[in-house]
């Protein structure tokens, strides 16, 4: 992958690259990797997630207060907007490692998804971290906030005005920010606050109030800077860092039901059959993560499996045609037609709910065995 290098996943190479030569370094544990020669453990599904979302959320400060951020600048110089998706992007790249072995380690049955489970987390506490210290750090005179367009698709600012009767982008009902001002891209923060309350163990639901507050703190942030007055205990991505931290065992090792994955799926499906105006980001999530889900499932067919991979199909299909087609994606890569195709997507949504119903239909005919806990 260009401009990533070994050191950007593994950590720099000075302590480790001779040592990992040797015959002995496969019998050494990760735990020694790291503190004797700077290794980063990325066997460990939640560990690679959290190295990725280190370059693709931001914005960043380094040890002299320098903000890295994706700006208009960097866009202008070709730079492709940090979106980020960790199982999509964990499929597609390259696989310089044992892939069975990998996948033996999580589990068959709940691979991709787990990796889609555990990039979400990382995702929203990578955003709630960096929120944080964005929110207390002290600003030069000459200085804007750091909004990162990362948290933003092109499309929110960048649609066609003339000849249209309504806003090409009208904002949610629910939308806390202000009028002229873009909202920020929330579809990681709810789709955790769905699959939290869909946990079947019931003890995730201390998180939903903290994202939710974190969901509105967002929204609001981008557009006021109100809120660096406040302290820094009682700032909402400071009370979700600290819930998720006393979460974070908890959710990396309790196992997962393919039901309760079905029911969290389902409930994502139904939030946006019923969102107004409909979500790119949250749509095109929710394909992502069905897909994954079928192919976890591919090793037990079945006529529901089927019909649930074809219904994710044809959502792929309304997606990649609002986009403007394969190869054919527009600068911003933003999806120009989208609500332009609102009436067929809602109800290729439809569909994916009742596929998933007929799923978990048949799901409760048969064992409720619990997919491999997390890594």
């Amino acid at each position: 992958m260009g401009g990533v290098s070994c050191e950007s996943c593994h950590g720099a190479a000075g302590g480790w690259l001779a040592e990992h030569t040797t015959s002995r370094w496969s019998s050494v544990s990760a735990e020694r990797k790291a503190s004797d020669w700077g290794f980063q453990d990325t066997a460990d599904l939640y560990n690679r997630a959290a190295i990725c979302v280190e370059c693709h959320i931001g914005p960043k400060r380094d040890e002299q207060q320098r903000v890295f951020r994706v700006d208009h600048d960097l866009i202008a110089a070709g730079h492709p907007r940090l979106s980020f998706e960790f199982a999509s992007f964990l499929r597609n790249l390259p696989a310089h490692w044992d892939v069975k072995k990998d996948r033996r380690r999580v589990g068959n049955d709940s691979y991709q998804l787990t990796a889609w489970r555990l990039g979400n987390w990382q995702h929203v506490r990578a955003l709630a971290r960096d929120s944080q210290i964005q929110a207390t750090a002290p600003l030069r005179s000459d200085e804007d906030p750091p909004m990162d367009f990362a948290q933003y698709d092109c499309f929110r600012c960048h649609h066609q005005l003339a000849g249209r009767a309504a806003p090409a982008r009208p904002r949610r009902a629910d939308d806390p920010g202000r009028e002229g001002f873009p909202p920020a891209e929330d579809a990681a923060i709810v789709q955790l606050e769905w699959t939290v309350r869909e946990d079947s163990s019931q003890r995730a639901t201390s998180l939903v109030e903290p994202l939710s507050d974190f969901r509105r703190w967002l929204q609001r942030r981008w557009g006021s800077t109100a809120s660096r007055d406040a302290s820094t205990e009682s700032l909402p991505p400071t009370r979700l860092v600290e819930a998720l931290d006393t979460m974070e065992s908890t959710w990396r090792r309790e196992p997962w039901t393919v039901a309760d994955q079905c029911r969290t799926l389902t409930a994502l499906a139904r939030e946006q059959e019923s969102a107004v105006p409909p979500r790119w980001e949250s749509a095109v999530q929710l394909q992502l993560a069905v897909a994954a889900f079928v192919e976890d499932r591919q090793g037990s067919p079945s006529t529901s499996l089927a019909l649930l991979e074809r219904c994710n199909e044809h959502l792929g299909e309304i997606l990649t045609e609002a986009a403007g087609g394969k190869g054919r994606n527009s600068i911003y890569q933003s999806p120009l037609r989208f609500i332009r195709e609102e009436a067929p997507y809602r109800s290729r949504v439809a569909e994916l709910v009742e596929a998933l119903e007929a799923y978990r239909t048949t799901l409760a005919s048969t064992p409720n065995t619990p997919a491999s806990p997390t890594p």
